[in-house]
């Protein structure tokens, strides 16, 4: 190729990566080009030898960042004299002197060059994208499981990167730069940072001079990443973000216990069990080790459910108690342990959260066995041809004046954007939360709702449903196999008195086998007695005697006597 068309190739390149905008608009060229043309230009008989074998000189070039250099020239030679027999040094000088009268490779140099340039331009560009996009899925997660995953590990693996790049110690692990890893996420100052690796290098057996040197390849490693950076500012955020979440959360919940009608309507697993759980999942210090348990932390729960706060002195007291009777060989222990447990973001809000749920509870079993008040108010929709139709209303507090609490136009009451039922919404919002509807009745367009009575059967029981009456068959089920099972203990006394050594063993292996059973009926006979309440409530029973209910109570009170 001509110098004229060398050039006009070298500027089109120049161009091309210019105008870049991402890595795939720049040219293909690299070192590998540079070795491809030494091995299409540099060969001797007629006989080429493959780029690879040229490494040795690319490597010359770029140390030295440039083609007229005494170290390239030599490698040169080397590659030569190694892959081909008597070849005559003048032979080797004419060759190596063709490659410096070409412009090829140094423009190829200034290409690279300027490629890697651009290439830095836009993998910064895609950085801060990137970066800029996870904060803002960070901000708009509402839900954890949500939140992008960037943690410690990632910052952890970047500064790695950093604090091995250097010409020193190059196998330092995460636990030598947990001092770093702490500055950074605290986002010390540039001098904070300079001490803190001053202290991770003074570890290692240097010379005064060569700990200079590290210091100085290690922070120009953290500077240049600015990945490091953008990944504190986003551990930071989704930290913030997490107790933003958790107190909309625990709000949601709060309105959820709030707007109870029953038991129910509660939301599910709020018990001290959870925030035992919750306590005991994050106790985990010393990996290879035994684990805390749940009953370990029995006490401390129980403290912080009785109000007792992080700060206070027996909660502390009680921490230092489980620390040292699980690790009293470890120094640290205590102030891992405290550290991990006090910070916890949702401690406060579950108890809080378990608490209004159990005062909830108290309050809906208390008005349990009240009667069900029934309201019937007219349809205005109904049709003109049609019959009466009356929506039925029902409440569990006390029995309300709707006259008195009603205006006489109903759709005055709530607004009109609001799809729901105005009377419900009404009364529910104003005076009785446990007012709600209830289905309704239609009358022919000559008939009035007069008397309203509840039916009671004559024996004074109360239907059950089929399902129920699948859980009784069971439980008689289980009554005959529990007897089945004491005569067969019974018989096996009669053995026992024989045969006194294998007694022991088969008496357990029976007892076992009953008490499963019992366990078992037991379970389901509390069901149905809760089900068998919670139906007379629904209709109003108040003081009828369930004839099937009593029976259950005195099967449970048998059982009772026999344990």
């Amino acid at each position: 190729m001509t110098e004229e068309r060398e050039l006009e190739r070298h500027n089109r390149v120049l161009g091309q990566i210019a105008s870049a905008k991402t890595r795939e608009d720049l040219p293909k060229i690299g070192f590998s080009t540079i070795a491809s043309y030494l091995a299409n230009n540099i060969y001797f008989n007629n006989e080429k030898i493959s780029q690879k074998l040229f490494q040795p000189v690319i490597k010359a070039i770029i140390d030295y960042g440039a083609v007229v250099h005494p170290e390239v020239k030599n490698a040169l030679i080397r590659v030569i004299i190694e892959n081909y027999s008597n070849i005559s040094e003048d032979e080797i000088i004419e060759k190596y002197k063709k490659v410096l009268e070409s412009k090829r490779i140094v423009y190829l140099l200034s290409e690279i060059a300027q490629k890697n340039i651009k290439l830095d331009e836009i993998v910064k560009s895609e950085n801060f994208v990137a970066h800029k996009q996870i904060l803002k899925y960070i901000n708009s997660a509402f839900e954890i499981k949500d939140l992008p995953k960037v943690g410690l590990s990632e910052l952890n693996k970047k500064l790695l990167r950093a604090v091995n790049d250097n010409d020193f110690v190059n196998n330092i692990k995460t636990s030598d730069i947990k001092e770093l890893t702490e500055a950074f996420l605290k986002q010390y100052t540039y001098m904070d940072i300079e001490d803190v690796v001053e202290r991770i290098i003074s570890k290692y057996d240097l010379s005064e001079a060569d700990k200079k040197i590290m210091k100085e390849q290690i922070l120009g490693s953290l500077i240049q990443d600015e990945t490091i950076e953008y990944t504190v500012e986003e551990i930071v955020l989704k930290e913030k973000r997490k107790i933003q979440i958790y107190k909309i959360n625990h709000e949601e919940i709060m309105d959820m216990i709030k707007n109870a009608h029953r038991i129910s309507q509660l939301p599910p697993n709020l018990t001290i069990s959870t925030v035992n759980s919750y306590l005991n999942g994050n106790t985990t210090i010393y990996t290879n080790d035994d684990r805390i348990t749940a009953e370990d932390l029995k006490n401390l729960t129980d403290l912080l459910m009785d109000g007792y706060k992080w700060e206070d002195e027996v909660v502390i007291s009680e921490v230092k108690k489980i620390a040292l009777s699980k690790y009293p060989d470890k120094n640290d222990v205590f102030a891992l342990l405290y550290n991990k447990l006090s910070v916890l973001p949702k401690t406060y809000y579950l108890i809080e959260e378990v608490k209004y749920s159990q005062e909830r509870q108290t309050e809906f079993i208390g008005r349990g066995s009240s009667n069900v008040n029934v309201y019937f108010i007219p349809n205005n929709k109904s049709p003109l041809d049609g019959g009466r139709f009356y929506n039925c209303y029902i409440n569990r507090v006390g029995n309300l004046d709707l006259s008195q609490i009603l205006p006489l136009d109903l759709d005055s009451i709530v607004p009109t954007e609001m799809d729901i039922d105005s009377v419900e919404w009404y009364v529910q919002e104003h005076f009785d939360p446990t007012f709600k509807t209830a289905g309704g009745i239609i009358l022919n367009k000559d008939e009035t709702i007069g008397n309203v009575s509840v039916f009671r059967p004559n024996d004074g029981t109360v239907g059950i449903s089929p399902e129920e009456k699948e859980k009784m068959d069971e439980i008689d089920n289980l009554d005959v196999q529990i007897e089945e099972k004491r005569r067969m203990i019974e018989s096996l006394n009669k053995e026992i008195e024989v045969k006194e050594k294998k007694s022991q063993d088969v008496g357990n292996r029976m007892q076992q086998i009953l008490t499963s059973y019992e366990q078992k009926a037991l379970a389901l006979q509390m069901e149905l007695l809760s089900n068998i309440s919670d139906l007379k409530n629904e209709i109003g029973i108040d003081s009828v005697q369930n004839e099937e209910e009593n029976r259950l109570r005195k099967g449970l009170k048998k059982w009772i006597i026999k344990k």
